[in-house]
């Protein structure tokens, strides 16, 4: 799939959570809830470079551990610890980082909950001989959540996320949008 499609993916999957948000229904979560939601994130795309030359790949692959605070039963403010690998054309590099930002838990709907999250964060490279720092901003996702106990949900989105570094000897800048799934475990304040 093209950038150009997947972007377009993206935009229509979220003019599809709008209607969401009219839907009569409340979250499982009120202020100050504490989410732990750790997520895996995968694509993978190859493609020809134009006007020819040989054809390349790129698998990015995202291990996400976030934890976040429910500031109202919409709003929450997030931090997470990213570690990612990207191999482009059989160069790989592993990269650590966090991210922080925020999200919106939408009306629910049965037990389905959409999403959207919007942080900006920063990794550092590291592959054989070299390191590398990067800017991600932004880091997108939309998604829903089907809760499957009281508590816990199963998570899938879309995302995309915009790196760059104007000083890498890698990549000034890149693109990845990907597939995620995940779960959060809920805990609501004691009193």
């Amino acid at each position: 799939m093209s950038t150009r499609g997947f972007a377009s993916l993206i935009m229509l999957f979220a003019i599809a959570l709008i209607p969401a948000v009219t839907w009569a229904g409340g979250t499982p979560v009120g202020p100050g809830t504490i989410e732990f939601a750790p997520s895996l994130a995968f694509s993978r795309s190859a493609y020809t470079p134009a006007g020819g030359g040989a054809s390349t790949s790129m698998t990015h692959l995202d291990l996400t551990g976030a934890v976040g605070r429910c500031m109202s039963d919409r709003l929450e403010i997030m931090g997470a610890l990213l570690v990612q690998h990207r191999d482009q054309a059989g160069a790989g590099r592993n990269g650590i980082g966090a991210s922080a930002g925020v999200g919106v838990n939408l009306a629910a709907y049965g037990n389905m909950i959409p999403f959207l999250s919007g942080s900006v964060g920063v990794l550092k490279y590291t592959n054989p001989g070299s390191s590398d720092r990067t800017v991600l901003a932004p880091i997108l996702r939309a998604g829903i959540r089907t809760l499957i106990m009281e508590g816990r949900s199963v998570n899938v989105s879309i995302g995309y996320q915009h790196e760059v570094n104007p000083k890498s000897v890698v990549n000034k800048r890149a693109d990845a949008f990907d597939i995620g799934v995940g779960m959060s475990i809920f805990r609501a304040p004691t009193d």
